[in-house]
């Protein structure tokens, strides 16, 4: 109850504005954080599609991945001055069916299917940051034929 001529706010609405306050901090406060882990979530995958096309170049001009059954390896972009992105690959020699219907002279052909994953060394679930896949004309017996 005021008195004519009094100012200033009473108790209880001293209280209902504390109240009101901290609600709305409780619903805001979390959200910098979230939003601070998505923005370092895309500067690595940006990282990583570049890492990831760098070692995909290197793969595609090693010949000798392309000869015989295929190859993979593992590591991490150390040289390239990001050592906590790792890399896996695979390079598998694949027939695909190309055979058209009613065409019984033809025969399947062989390609390379090379798999490429990126992550961060202190990631742990499943999948990465990225994975690249590509597909590359297998020429020859399977036993030294060239590559790409």
């Amino acid at each position: 109850m005021r008195r004519d001529g009094q100012r200033g706010m009473t108790l209880l609405e001293v209280m209902m504005a504390i109240a009101v306050f901290a609600v709305a901090a409780a619903i805001l406060l979390p959200r910098p954080r979230i939003y601070l882990a998505e923005t370092g979530r895309a500067r690595d995958q940006r990282i990583a599609w570049t890492l990831a096309a760098q070692k995909m170049a290197e793969i595609e001009l090693d010949a000798e991945i392309f000869e015989g059954q295929g190859g993979g390896s593992s590591g991490d972009f150390g040289e390239e001055g990001r050592p906590g992105f790792l890399y896996e690959w695979s390079a598998d020699r694949v027939e695909v069916d190309t055979v058209a219907e009613g065409d019984l002279e033809s025969e399947p052909k062989e390609i390379f299917h090379v798999r490429l994953a990126v992550r961060r060394s202190d990631e742990t679930e499943e999948g990465g940051l990225l994975t690249l896949e590509a597909m590359f004309p297998a020429s020859g017996d399977g036993e030294g034929g060239a590559g790409p």
